[in-house]
């Protein structure tokens, strides 16, 4: 009876080397022949496994920010049909930081490699980033890379083609801390 209240108490396996986030960033940027634009989005989700560099992140398409209410309003009704496609979503690893690393403070170069969904749309995304672990073993991972609309099927209409870049810039901040039961 003892050792099965003491295994009980132990933290399940799929968690020993979990991390999480809700509090991160994914900002795009658009630099167009007449108009530069951002938006951000503070609500995604995200976890790693440090053990086998499995990463999964989700952000509503809903939750961007932007300064201009009806270019946020075009670009979720028009141009990412989010009533349609709900969400973006990457799925794939973070390799360049070991769970031994994880638990250690310092700066590491890692990568970021798999399927980035964007508007019903899979591809593969390579990126470099940058992992930072904390002395509280809390790790910020950060990346930039770019998205060309064409590729996720994002409609660019003629009458706005100067004021919307064919290719976005964009940068994520993940802030993921150990996850527990």
């Amino acid at each position: 009876m003892c050792l099965i209240l003491a295994t009980a108490l132990l933290p399940a396996p799929s968690l020993a080397h979990t991390y999480g986030d809700r509090t991160g960033l994914i900002r795009f940027v658009s630099h167009a022949l007449r108009m530069d634009f951002s938006a951000d989005n503070k609500s995604l989700r995200a976890i790693w496994d440090s053990k086998t560099g499995k990463l999964r992140v989700s952000a509503p398409i809903t939750y961007f920010r932007f300064a201009d209410k009806h270019m946020e309003s075009t670009f979720n009704e028009n141009d990412l049909e989010s009533l349609k496609y709900t969400s973006a979503s990457f799925e794939g690893t973070l390799s360049g930081l070991t769970a031994d690393q994880a638990a250690t403070p310092g700066t590491y170069p890692v990568t970021v490699e798999g399927e980035l969904r964007i508007h019903g749309v899979t591809r593969p995304l390579k990126a470099t980033a940058k992992a930072t672990v904390n002395a509280a073993g809390a790790v910020t991972a950060e990346s930039d890379f770019k998205v060309a609309c064409a590729d996720h099927e994002i409609p660019i209409p003629s009458m706005v083609s100067e004021r919307v870049a064919k290719i976005i810039e964009v940068h994520v901040e993940l802030k993921l801390v150990k996850m527990s039961l």
